[in-house]
């Protein structure tokens, strides 16, 4: 049994160190448009901000959107009011954006967006959240990855605006990776993974999919289930916008309940959108995180170089991968958070896992079902 479980481990971890020297290698190859913007090339842009009781974020989203260094005679800005209860003062907060309120018969991020997107005039779509701050130059580097008529789709990265505290900063630590494995995913051919505060497509395309038809049951995963379906009508048209500048600000969540919360919340999305490499790429992470732990364990107690070598191969790959994400998206890496992040990972995944299997989760002063 010893023996079976050291090659199982041996094979197991081998294929992950494959799997993740493909996606260091993928990550570094994504290049974005060079190409520079003209009067004549600029393209008419509208961004929709769905929101629902953010009363204490909508003012710093909208001095960072009055910054927006794009041309104002081709863009506008649509706030989306998803039957907020807080009351905010929306007409004082800018007469340069469209305030839409949601009908009482729609509800739901998806909802809203759908809505803002119908009662756009905007050929290029671009969407974020209310609790998020943007850079003058994002709307800027994203139009210019449509000047490529092929991309039809465009994500970006999304960091914490205040992961100065600890635990903002082990969150930062832990999600960079996941933006990486999206865009180093999508650089192979296996789009998986946006974040719908940093997307962007093409309304055309939005509606040759029939856009959020099909999910509206499931309150999140209005980015990656567009991903899916744009990405089986149009082949090689989605692009990571690796661009420091592009990078848009959120906020971490405050307390350890609120951040499984919403880790179960992101877990839902993908058990309703499995495929083979994703549903195979969940498994050899949660695997190849706990028997890294295991392997250490033994490496230590017996002595052994094998067990130590292999695990400590995985870390530092995995720190690299996580310093190269981070650099991209102007961060750097803390090796203290990055190592605690190890030991975590292997109880934290298996937990979201299981919750996201069997619990509810409330959202927006909502509750909703899983299982």
């Amino acid at each position: 049994m010893v023996y079976i479980f050291e090659i199982g481990t041996l094979v197991l971890i081998s294929i992950y160190l494959i799997w993740i020297l493909v996606m260091i290698f993928s990550f570094l190859s994504i290049r974005n448009s060079t190409q520079k913007l003209t009067n004549d090339s600029l393209l008419r842009v509208s961004v929709i901000v769905p929101f629902r009781n953010e009363v204490n974020n909508l003012p710093k989203l909208v001095d960072s959107l009055k910054q927006l260094n794009y041309d104002r005679s081709f863009l506008e800005i649509i706030l989306v009011n998803d039957h907020s209860t807080d009351e905010p003062e929306l007409n004082n907060l800018s007469s340069e954006f469209k305030i839409l309120h949601l009908p009482d018969d729609l509800q739901g991020k998806k909802a809203a967006l759908n809505y803002g997107i119908s009662n756009s005039a905007g050929e290029i779509i671009i969407t974020t959240d209310a609790d998020c701050v943007v850079q003058p130059d994002w709307i800027n580097s994203i139009v210019k990855q449509f000047l490529n008529h092929q991309t039809q789709l465009v994500f970006g990265g999304v960091v914490f605006a205040n992961d100065e505290t600890r635990f903002s900063g082990l969150q930062q630590t832990e999600f960079a990776p996941v933006i990486g494995v999206g865009a180093a995913s999508n650089a192979i051919g296996f789009p998986i993974m946006c974040n719908g505060a940093n997307l962007a497509f093409r309304k055309s395309a939005f509606e040759k999919v029939n856009g959020y038809e099909g999910n509206y049951h499931i309150a999140s995963g209005d980015d990656e289930y567009l991903m899916y379906k744009i990405n089986k009508v149009y082949r090689n048209a989605i692009a990571y916008l690796k661009n420091k500048e592009a990078v848009v600000y959120t906020k971490a969540q405050p307390t350890f309940k609120e951040l499984i919360s919403q880790r179960i919340r992101w877990a839902s999305k993908w058990n309703s959108n499995k495929s083979f490499y994703k549903s195979s790429l969940a498994i050899l992470v949660v695997l190849s995180s706990i028997l890294t732990i295991i392997s250490l364990a033994i490496g230590f107690v017996q002595q052994s170089a094998l067990y130590l070598s292999i695990a400590s191969t995985k870390i530092i790959l995995d720190g690299f991968f996580t310093h190269l994400v981070l650099k991209s998206m102007g961060k750097s890496l803390n090796v203290f958070y990055y190592l605690f992040i190890v030991v975590l990972y292997p109880i934290y995944t298996l937990y979201i896992g299981i919750a996201a299997n069997a619990k509810s989760y409330t959202w927006k002063g909502r509750e909703h079902k899983l299982g």
